[in-house]
């Protein structure tokens, strides 16, 4: 299996769901080497803002998975896209934007509160 990982999170400074996605990516390789690991990044910006990390989540992401040929693409940063040229693996690490709008940034609030849900529902079919 071709599985697609997005690797975003690993550039740049180490945060939380970047150190989960190097070490996912290790792990994966180690106990399941059968596989072929595909990194996706868009490889600049390691702190994007919401406009080029939309563009990213549900754009750019999907279609380096399709490019590659993948399988399968596991979105580890909250977010699937909405457009999905294979199955996708969310991983959703916790529900402060949709449960807690008010802590986002306003320009934040429209996307990841509602549209979040919204998104959440749409990876279960």
């Amino acid at each position: 299996m071709r599985i697609a990982l997005d690797t975003q999170s690993t550039i740049g400074r180490a945060t939380g769901i970047g150190q989960y996605t190097a070490r996912l990516l290790a792990a994966l390789r180690r106990v399941a080497p059968e596989h072929t690991y595909l990194e996706v990044a868009w490889g600049k910006e390691p702190a994007m803002r919401l406009h080029n990390r939309l563009l990213w989540q549900q754009l750019l992401a999907p279609c380096q998975a399709q490019h590659l040929h993948a399988d399968l693409l596991h979105a580890p940063g909250f977010d699937a896209p909405l457009w999905k040229p294979c199955p996708v693996v969310l991983t959703c690490h916790d529900l402060i934007g949709m449960l807690f709008p008010r802590n986002l940034p306003p320009v934040s609030r429209p996307y990841w509160a509602p549209v979040s849900y919204t998104h959440l529902r749409a990876t279960e079919t």
